[in-house]
């Protein structure tokens, strides 16, 4: 099967994971309330970033190790099993210190035993991330894409029994949809490592795993800080839980979008690690692409004025403006998606890593300023977030230019 047929399929059948996460919000806030979609949106932000600080990158390592190091999958696969072990005492440990301390929010957290509830769902998540890290190796086309969206498909069948039998316990709705994702992915995974020999290597390659897995799990990392800067911003400066659910209605619609090219992210890096083909991207960094991405992105943002009050209700006209100032730019930013793992894979992840930073810090530093110093409103922070996506956006382009061109300037 060719590259773009592989893309094609992974495009399509992944599409199907922001699908199904788009209904169980819808679900949530159409017979729940706002107020349980952002207990919801507040649970899952840090489930997310819990699960980017345990996976560490390492799924990119993994693909780099395998094509390049040639290192056997089943030395990865076992080095992941005694990781999550390790990872599963430090977690309970660390949590259940910030507990004592009140240091974790009681929407996340309001007793001991939510600990360990919470600890074995976000322990199987990262090691599903692990074990797509290794299994990508071996099958790029639809078991892959089936893969990656099992955590949305699980999550959403039991988010809908919940709402059936009016039960909105997240955590453990959490932990009893991780089970079957667990049980899935090792039948998955299974018959690959079967196939493949498990050769002695000398020394095992910490220095490429960690080289590779640190600048990919910074950008992750910088990635789902955002919401739950955002969300302490909204608590604290704001409001509470219910404007948190107005703004994260908005925040998943744009999340929802970037969820595809983020999971087709690793696909282009692995084939991006075995080829050096730079036409498709080259093909992709047109002017009349921009162009037609900002128009699109225009049109999406016209279209939520009557999408989200027919579709969720008129309680919900308060995320429509927020909505429509996160989206415009969307197109855009799934643009430099593209461009983030050919980056990592012509050897300069740093610069991806650099553009993360920067967009970060320039949101953390405009989001303070509007509250503090201009307006406590949604809609000024949705502002913030579009100006550091499009500045980290830029900066990616940027770095991109340089890339190619230095490339040339080595080719003569």
């Amino acid at each position: 099967m060719s590259f773009k047929k592989k893309l094609s399929y992974n495009i399509v059948i992944q599409a199907i994971g922001p699908i199904l996460s788009f209904f169980t919000i819808f679900m949530i806030a159409k017979f729940a309330g706002v107020e349980v979609q952002g207990r919801f949106a507040s649970i899952t932000a840090w489930i997310n970033l819990i699960v980017v600080i345990g996976t560490f990158g390492f799924p990119q390592s993994f693909i780099y190790l395998v094509n390049k190091k040639k290192i056997s999958p089943k030395i990865l696969f076992n080095f992941s099993k005694y990781y999550i072990l390790l990872f599963i005492l430090l977690f309970i440990l660390i949590v259940f210190t910030l507990f004592k301390y009140g240091l974790i929010n009681n929407i996340i957290i309001s007793n001991p035993y939510q600990i360990f509830i919470l600890s074995i769902p976000v322990v199987i998540l990262i090691f599903h991330g692990l074990l797509r890290g290794i299994y990508l190796t071996f099958n790029q086309s639809i078991l892959f894409a089936t893969f990656s969206i099992l955590p949305a498909t699980f999550l959403f069948l039991l988010v809908l029994i919940g709402i059936l039998l009016n039960y909105y316990n997240f955590q453990l709705i959490y932990l009893i949809c991780s089970l079957p994702v667990l049980i899935v992915a090792l039948s998955l995974i299974n018959p690959f490592l079967k196939s493949v020999k498990r050769y002695a290597i000398k020394q095992f390659p910490w220095s490429a795993l960690f080289n590779h897995g640190t600048h990919s799990f910074l950008q992750a990392l910088f990635f789902a800080l955002q919401p739950i800067i955002a969300y302490w911003f909204i608590n604290k400066y704001i409001g509470s839980v219910l404007e948190i659910g107005y703004f994260n209605l908005g925040l998943f619609l744009v999340q929802g979008l970037l969820v595809p090219i983020s999971m087709v992210a690793p696909l282009l890096f692995d084939y991006w690690t075995k080829n050096d083909d730079q036409m498709f991207i080259l093909r992709f960094t047109k002017t009349k692409i921009f162009i037609l991405e900002l128009l699109i992105g225009g049109i999406i943002a016209f279209v939520l004025n009557y999408f989200i009050p027919v579709v969720f209700g008129s309680e919900y006209e308060s995320s429509i403006e927020i909505a429509q100032i996160l989206i415009f730019i969307i197109p855009v930013v799934i643009h430099t998606r593209v461009l983030m793992p050919f980056i990592h894979s012509k050897g300069y992840p740093i610069l991806n890593t650099y553009s993360g930073l920067i967009r970060f810090i320039v949101f953390l530093i405009l989001s303070y300023l509007w509250m503090i110093n201009i307006s406590q409103e949604l809609v000024g922070l949705a502002v913030c977030w579009s100006i550091a996506e499009l500045i980290g956006a830029l900066l990616t382009i940027n770095f991109f230019i340089h890339i190619n061109k230095k490339e040339k300037t080595y080719a003569r």
